[in-house]
């Protein structure tokens, strides 16, 4: 920037491939050894990256409440004590309860899908 604020330009005409930067200073080494030492640094930054994917994982594992004390998965839902229904024995009031329940939470979770979603025909909706 200039002293009176305003972005100044430069022309681009006069400038060779070489004279680009995309971060990293020339080296007067060896061509094999710039790729290595690129090589080596990217090979940390993914390293650095799984780590950091793995422990975010593992936190939101332990948030949720499926992680034991010994980092071994559990049941979430082991502490409910609830009938277990084979697929066609299951109470119509259940699977009418289900849908008004997806129902609401989709109209408090994703209002701007739901206002679309409520003029659709009763059995399509029950169907997404």
């Amino acid at each position: 920037m200039s002293q009176n604020g305003k972005a100044e330009s430069i022309g681009i005409d006069d400038l060779d491939i070489e004279d680009i930067s995309l971060g990293f200073e020339k080296d007067s080494g060896e061509p094999i050894d710039t790729i290595r030492s690129r090589v080596s640094l990217t090979r940390d930054a993914t390293r650095a990256i799984s780590i950091t994917a793995l422990e975010t994982l593992r936190e939101g594992a332990k948030f949720m409440g499926v992680v034991g004390s010994r980092g071994n998965l559990k049941n979430p839902f082991g502490h409910i004590d609830a009938s277990i229904w084979k697929e066609g024995e299951l109470p119509a009031r259940m699977i009418a309860a289900s849908y008004e329940y997806c129902e609401e939470l989709t109209r408090i979770e994703a209002a701007n899908f739901y206002h679309s979603f409520k003029y659709l025909p009763q059995e399509v909706r029950q169907s997404i």
